[in-house]
């Protein structure tokens, strides 16, 4: 695979070198062979309680170093990820006051909380985070986190759709 390389500044009119257009060429190959993935949640995880990490063991699709370990996300290449996850909760469950939050989550950290989905009426409530977020190379850990404000037991749908974590490069940090 390619990679990025910071392309030199030059001034209308300018003769470029060999090892400018090498960079140029080199560049156009990296941004066709961008890393991207999508995975998600088959098995309709159960988000009892504050917060459960939601298990990526399935692929839509991925290429180029980003890959998961069914529990967590990686990116291959050094740069800026634009990140979103979504979760999506099968059914109504609890009363009052429930309500869920999917984040975007590395280490300890919530890089991205979503917004907040009442899980108390609505049927199949949905919450989506999304972020651009700085990696190094060959950063791991990356999770889909839900977290409920209640201990009301629930489930996410299994889907594809519905339960995801999507990474895409959209350029050099």
């Amino acid at each position: 695979m390619a990679s990025w390389n910071v392309p030199t500044i030059h001034a209308t009119g300018d003769i470029l070198s060999v090892t400018d257009w090498n960079n140029v060429a080199n560049n156009e190959i990296f941004l066709y062979q961008a890393p991207y993935g999508s995975f998600y949640n088959n098995t309709g995880a159960a988000i009892n309680g504050a917060t459960t990490l939601v298990p990526l063991a399935s692929t839509s699709y991925s290429a180029y170093g980003v890959s998961t370990n069914g529990t967590s996300v990686t990116v291959g290449a050094a740069g800026m990820y634009w990140m979103t996850t979504t979760a999506t909760k099968s059914g109504a469950s609890g009363s009052g006051n429930n309500f869920m939050r999917a984040n975007i989550f590395q280490s300890g950290v919530v890089l991205a909380a979503g917004s907040s989905a009442p899980t108390f009426t609505d049927y199949n409530a949905a919450s989506t985070a999304t972020a651009l977020i700085s990696a190094s190379a060959s950063a791991s850990g990356y999770q889909l986190q839900v977290t409920q404000t209640t201990g009301s037991n629930a489930s996410l749908t299994a889907s594809a759709t519905e339960n995801f974590f999507a990474v895409t490069f959209v350029g050099s940090a």
